[in-house]
């Protein structure tokens, strides 16, 4: 059976949508006009109206999916744009806040938009009274997706067929650029490919080939196809080394010569095994690139083996990974080999080009990816779905092997022309970070919190689950969430991979203070490392947050329509490094009239920019933050006040 294409059933689901409405009538307008001219009855009800347009060419844009909802006063409602962009919503009961989301196939939204899945505009509640009308309240960018194209051939210059070609997106996060997954196409009979649903940016478009081992004693080499272990699968096709079968039938693989086992190593575009020499490739909205070719050229090949050390229960399922030293990456498909671990800890890589290279075993792991997108899975790792997602774009991804128990380990392996024996890899144990959550003044907390532990980088292989912090009274409700692994006010965080961390807490909870016997972490990481406690660390809460609210005017002074609203700190160390849940830094959506307003941040001297709404996750880049600090306006907040700002509307370029 033939698999769809990448964003089939989004565009089938909007398909659906635009069917339906089609039916029920004509263009908005043409249906609402009437009900604009408000009657007695109806003098109570209002009206919200906007426009959609492209943004690569500022021309309106037909057939949009447009929904408002607010369960609290039971509006569920949609509709479509009509030629001129346009839609309506009328005979409205006063809200609150109106949530809306926007779809339109081969479009996505601003980083508050998503397209595709339909979904409200983050942050954003548009509040109505009795019998207003809201005129060209919400008026929305779409971008158009662009693709990347090109041709996968061997040595011969013959077509490669039914091998996937990966694409990764470089993005901003915790203040420095890094490579993300995207999506993945694959070759057809004539070694073409086609990558679909890519956004505006800058891009390295990767071709894998992971050579995959197993000892030949598995009884379950399910596991090296991605699948899962426990499911009686019948064995892939695959080469018999004796010491170790390799598995085939995913990448390209050249015949033997003079009876040795060749290999075609991983390309990045155009012909580079790494990616400090990749050339980049940068594309525009809605921008199709053509011509980005592969050419497949075989390279002599050795084996690496050795043995794992470590508990014997850190081996049942282990995985190792060979990749590039010089790899900016760990995402999956970035191998270059990888072997399932024996019952005894030894294993066997076959296939494997000269170069110098990591050896890795970790029994968790994670990476960003797109959340609209599919990847390249590892051999013998079993997704575990995302744990955390910024805006609508990428999300983190985590991935374990069979094994549950948290080790660690690395090594550098240099492969020549012989075959490499005697690997020695160690596991080692992860450090651990724990301690308590007090209030401010000292005693526990009432309500129960789950305390976040982000790598200050931003490394997403060093992400850690929240944890759960217990009241000291117990639960007069049934559980909802996952039992505390600490005592009733405490945390533990174990298994951590050496790597600085940020500790915060989420909810309506903010952090006065984060101590150690040594000092103050409040605004600093911690250093962890394997088989290192971090004990008696102090949280201190409250429930008086600081608060900023406003509106945002252009340099004519008048009310702009909308706009994003980033607070940062104005000590420039804390401009980078600041992890996953930064807690000094905070973006808005400000929306006409109603403004914006940013909560739960905490007392201190901050810098406050209204840019244009696209700009809305820009701070995750230190760069935006260093342009912006130059426009942005100085303020400082206090514990439990409300601060009122007003805004100018400022442009902020990162050169």
């Amino acid at each position: 059976m033939a698999i769809p294409p990448a964003g089939f059933f989004s565009r089938l689901v909007v398909t659906f949508f635009l069917l339906c409405a089609t039916a029920l009538g004509p263009s908005p307008f043409h249906a609402s006009q009437a009900n604009l001219q408000m009657t007695s009855s109806s003098a109570r009800r209002g009206a919200i109206s906007g426009v959609v347009t492209d943004g690569a060419t500022g021309r309106p844009l037909r057939g949009v999916l447009v929904s408002l909802s607010d369960p609290k006063v039971q509006v569920s409602v949609g509709t479509v744009t009509d030629s001129r962009g346009r839609f309506v919503f009328t005979d409205l009961p006063a809200s609150d806040g109106y949530s809306f989301s926007v779809v339109k196939s081969a479009y996505y939204g601003d980083g508050f938009i998503s397209s595709g899945v339909p979904r409200g505009l983050a942050n954003v509640k548009l509040r109505l009274t009795d019998g207003e009308w809201l005129k060209n309240a919400v008026d929305i960018r779409l971008w158009p997706y662009g693709t990347l194209s090109g041709t996968v051939v061997d040595e011969q210059g013959e077509p490669v067929v039914g091998v996937p070609v990966h694409v990764l997106m470089q993005i901003a996060v915790a203040g420095s650029l890094q490579w993300i997954g995207g999506p993945m196409g694959i070759t057809d009979d004539r070694g073409f490919y086609r990558i679909d649903e890519l956004r505006r940016g800058t891009y390295l478009v990767h071709l894998p080939n992971v050579q995959s081992t197993v000892p030949p004693s598995t009884t379950s080499p399910a596991v090296v196809a991605g699948g899962n272990p426990r499911l009686n699968a019948p064995p892939p096709t695959g080469l018999d080394l004796g010491a170790a079968w390799l598995t085939l039938g995913r990448y390209a693989i050249p015949p033997p010569s003079d009876g040795r086992l060749r290999a075609y190593p991983l390309l990045y575009y155009p012909a580079s095994r790494s990616i400090a020499s990749a050339v980049p490739v940068e594309l525009a909205h809605g921008e199709n690139k053509a011509g980005i070719d592969f050419m497949l050229q075989p390279v002599a090949t050795a084996s690496v083996s050795g043995r794992v050390v470590g508990p014997p229960d850190a081996l049942a399922g282990l995985v190792v990974r060979l990749l590039p030293s010089d790899t900016l990456i760990e995402n999956q498909g970035s191998e270059q080999a990888t072997a399932l671990v024996g019952a005894d800890g030894a294993f066997s890589m076959a296939g494997v080009p000269a170069g110098s290279y990591t050896l890795a075993a970790a029994t968790a792991t994670g990476e960003f990816g797109l959340s609209d997108a599919g990847g390249l899975t590892t051999a013998g790792f079993v997704a575990s779905g995302a744990m955390f997602t910024m805006g609508s774009g990428p999300s983190l991804r985590t991935t374990s092997p069979v094994g549950g128990l948290a080790y660690f380990g690395r090594t550098q392996v240099a492969v020549g022309s012989q075959d490499v024996t005697d690997v020695a890899l160690e596991l080692r144990a992860g450090g651990t970070i724990s301690g308590r959550v007090v209030s401010e003044d000292g005693s526990l907390l009432s309500e129960r919190v789950n305390v976040s532990l982000s790598p200050a980088t931003g490394d997403p292989k060093l992400m850690a689950p929240v944890a759960w912090v217990e009241p000291e009274a117990k639960p007069t409700t049934p559980m909802r969430f996952p039992a505390p692994e600490a005592a009733p006010g405490h945390f533990v965080f174990r298994c951590l991979q050496e790597g600085d961390y940020l500790l915060n807490v989420n909810g309506f909870l903010v952090v006065k203070s984060i101590t150690l016997p040594d000092g103050d972490y409040t605004d600093r990481s911690f250093h962890a490392s394997p088989g290192i406690d971090i004990n008696d660390v102090v949280i201190a809460v409250t429930d008086r947050a600081a608060t900023l609210s406003g509106v945002v005017h252009d340099r004519d002074g008048a009310v702009v329509n909308q706009s994003a609203v980033i607070i940062f700190p104005a000590e420039r160390s804390q401009w980078s490094h600041f992890g996953m849940t930064p807690s000094r830094i905070n973006s808005a959506i400000a929306f006409s009239r109603e403004g914006y307003k940013l909560s739960h941040l905490r007392a201190g001297d901050y810098l406050v920019v209204a840019i244009d709404e696209s700009q809305s996750q820009a701070w995750q880049d230190s760069r935006f933050l260093e342009a912006a600090a130059a426009v942005a306006t100085p303020i400082t907040l206090h514990w439990g006040v409300a601060s009122v700002l007003d805004l100018t509307l400022q442009q902020v370029t990162v050169r």
